[in-house]
């Protein structure tokens, strides 16, 4: 699988722990590449890393101070995530992205 980095005018800032930031620029793939997700836990990890991170590095920057409110927002933000692959995946289906297995 491909990956890219982030732009480096894109900044995050530093109190944001490197491990989330690492996740999501080392996993994000480009939107015209073929996807083929085989199991469940990879389809998990792959939400977890383009946007359990997002909502991870989001309670940072607001300063979120209750560290039991941070598993929310990593929950939150996979959630997030697999509603837009529902939501697409005919369309993702007709680019050779495949997210889910027709037998999820």
């Amino acid at each position: 699988m491909e990956t890219f980095a982030v732009p480096q005018q894109q900044h995050v800032p530093s109190r944001v722990s490197q491990q989330p930031k690492q996740d999501i620029t080392t996993y994000t793939m480009p939107t015209k590449q073929n996807v083929k997700i085989d199991t469940r836990k990879d389809l998990l990890i792959y939400c977890y890393r383009v946007a359990g991170t997002v909502g991870l590095m989001m309670s940072k920057i607001l300063m979120v101070k209750d560290r039991r409110a941070l598993k929310g927002a990593i929950d939150l933000g996979i959630a997030m995530q697999l509603t837009n692959i529902a939501r697409d995946v005919i369309e993702d289906k007709k680019m050779n992205r495949e997210y889910i297995k027709p037998d999820f």
